[in-house]
């Protein structure tokens, strides 16, 4: 890297919530990696570049929210793509389905037929010789009514 590289990078520590899209260039994409790796995974990254090897190595070794190649607005375009963050750049994914998903809490019920109450008496002390007897009933002729 040039020393302009250098001076540039160490003043990118902070996500940016505005117009401001830094742009450095890299001979050695190694290096990228390595810088990227080092620091707070971000919301975006932003790669372009056309050469497929490049692409793969980025899409394995960097975790970001969102990575967007040879473009930087289009993924907001497309409603099914959700957009999040990941560690500190943010929890969750919001675009689409994946805003309702984020915001929706998945209720566990178990539903147990009243029914049922005197097996579960099997459950609770004391287990002596009438519990055993009443287990092995239970077993041997419980037919669950559908």
């Amino acid at each position: 890297r040039t020393r302009r590289q250098k001076h540039l990078s160490s003043g990118i520590n902070a996500e940016y919530g505005g117009p401001i899209l830094p742009v450095l260039q890299y001979e050695d994409l190694n290096t990228v990696v390595k810088d990227l790796r080092a620091k707070e995974k971000p919301l975006v990254t932003y790669l372009f570049s056309n050469n497929a090897k490049h692409i793969d190595l980025i899409k394995k070794r960097i975790s970001s929210g969102t990575l967007d190649i040879n473009d930087t607005l289009m993924h907001m375009m497309v409603p099914t793509l959700p957009f999040g963050g990941v560690g500190n750049s943010g929890i969750g994914a919001y675009h689409g389905k994946a805003t309702f998903d984020t915001f929706s809490h998945a209720k566990s019920v178990l539903h147990r037929p009243i029914e049922m109450e005197s097996v579960n008496n099997l459950r609770y002390p004391p287990y002596n010789a009438e519990w055993k007897q009443n287990l092995m009933y239970s077993l041997a002729y419980y037919k669950p009514s559908m």
